[in-house]
């Protein structure tokens, strides 16, 4: 395929091929860890729906606390797709509205940081954190990510198809599904020109009641706020060579959920099944 559509004339090309899985080649590629002895301000921007660099943006954070923890270092995450922030104004993405213009904000701020540090103009009031809560669809600031004042919890898998914070009575127990390669599970449900940015807030109704999809539901009687790194731990066997499994942490809006009268007709909100994060 190389030689016949790409010439095989490319060398990084030829190196990706090379390297499919993360061995040396990838991890002396991975940036966080070069980020040593940081004297300029830094202010990291990236998106909560960025499909191709979430982990960029927070693992830099990090990195820069650890190694350089006199440096100005603050980071802003809000409701964007890749480059979001500069390339809409944050309202919305596909199907679900945030109610507001969230570009805006990175506006306010980065005029003022760049004044301030580059030109020494005005003042700058910059918080550590600034994250985008979407739920609520508002803006929250910090002292730290994550946040210092949550509480680490963690939700079981159980019977029925239900999730809960309690731990489950029996120590055994399994659910399955047979996965056909000939049948795979898309991503999305459209039929786009390539990967389309849309898909990370994309209704997850299209999967939910397929036979080779795990679906658990919690069910909640107050609002969950979730802030911080979201980890799964699975225990699986399988009849194949090899397996991927995608873990996928979905906000189901209520069945009284008014319609959007800017989407289509027939996007309905009630149930809508956004999903909120992919591992």
């Amino acid at each position: 395929m190389k030689k016949n559509y790409y010439g095989d004339t490319i060398k990084f090309w030829n190196e990706v091929f090379d390297h499919p899985n993360y061995d040396a080649f990838w991890r002396a590629r991975n940036l966080p860890q070069h980020l040593n002895n940081i004297r300029p301000a830094v202010l990291i921007v990236g998106g909560w729906f960025d499909a191709e660099d979430l982990y960029g943006p927070l693992h830099i954070y990090h990195a820069i606390e650890e190694s350089s923890p006199s440096a100005k270092n603050s980071i802003m995450i809000g409701p964007w797709f890749h480059g979001g922030w500069v390339r809409s104004n944050g309202s919305r993405l596909g199907n679900v509205s945030f109610n507001i213009k969230s570009s805006e904000y990175y506006d306010s701020l980065i005029r003022k940081f760049f004044n301030y540090h580059l030109k020494g103009i005005g003042e700058l009031a910059l918080p550590e954190v600034s994250a985008f809560e979407t739920g609520s669809n508002v803006w929250k600031t910090y002292d730290s990510w994550p946040p210092k004042n949550v509480e680490r919890k963690k939700i079981y898998l159980q019977k029925n198809e239900q999730l809960s914070f309690d731990q489950p009575k029996d120590s055994i127990g399994a659910d399955e599904y047979v996965s056909d390669p000939n049948r795979p599970v898309p991503y999305t449900n459209e039929i786009t020109n390539g990967r389309s940015r849309e898909y990370m807030t994309e209704d997850q109704r299209f999967v939910w009641q397929r036979p080779d999809v795990l679906s658990y539901e919690m069910k909640v009687k107050d609002d969950i706020t979730i802030s911080g790194p979201i980890t799964a731990n699975l225990f699986v066997s399988t009849t194949g060579t090899d397996a991927d499994f995608v873990v996928k942490v979905i906000d189901v809006f209520p069945q009284t959920m008014k319609d959007d009268s800017t989407n289509p007709p027939n996007i309905k909100m009630g149930g809508y099944q956004m999903m909120v994060r992919v591992k």
